[in-house]
C-alpha cells in the first residue's frame, strides 16, 4: 500500500507516505536485519522516491534513507547498488535543501563520519 501511495497525485500524500516508508524501513531492520530481499524491496520503493517531482518529497526521502542507514549501516550498505547512483544524482540537485539532505544522507549511508582510517586499519 506504501508503494502504490508513492503514485498519488498530490506531493502532500507522497510525501507523507514517503516518511512512513522510511519508518517502515527502520521498523524492518530492527526486526529482522538479515532479511535483504524484504530491505531490498523497500530500498526500491525510497529509491523511486527519491526520483519525485516534488523537491519535498525527494528530501524526506533522503531523510529517511539517511535514518535507515543510521539505524544499521551495514543493513543499507548492502543494496548500494540501488540506492547509490540516485543518491548521487541527488548531489547534484538544482534545489538546495534536496542538495544538504543528500549530503547528510551521503554522510551515513557511505559511513563517511569513520575517517580515512578505520580502528581495525590502525593496526595494519
Amino acid at each position: 500500500m506504501l508503494k502504490d501511495k508513492l503514485k498519488e497525485e498530490k506531493f502532500p500524500v507522497r510525501e507523507s507516505f514517503t516518511k512512513a516508508l522510511g519508518r517502515y524501513m527502520i521498523y524492518q531492520i530492527q526486526s529482522d536485519p538479515s532479511s535483504s530481499s524484504l530491505h531490498a524491496q523497500t530500498v526500491s520503493s525510497i529509491v523511486s522516491a527519491l526520483q519525485d517531482e516534488s523537491s519535498e518529497v525527494r528530501r524526506r526521502a533522503l531523510s529517511a534513507l539517511k535514518a535507515a542507514a543510521k539505524e544499521n549501516p551495514t543493513t543499507i550498505m548492502a543494496h548500494v547498488s540501488i540506492f547509490g547512483p540516485v543518491l548521487a544524482e541527488r548531489l547534484k540537485d538544482g534545489s538546495t535543501p534536496v542538495k544538504l539532505a543528500a549530503e547528510r544522507c551521503a554522510v551515513h549511508a557511505f559511513q563517511l563520519t569513520k575517517g580515512l582510517y578505520s580502528e581495525e586499519c590502525a593496526l595494519c
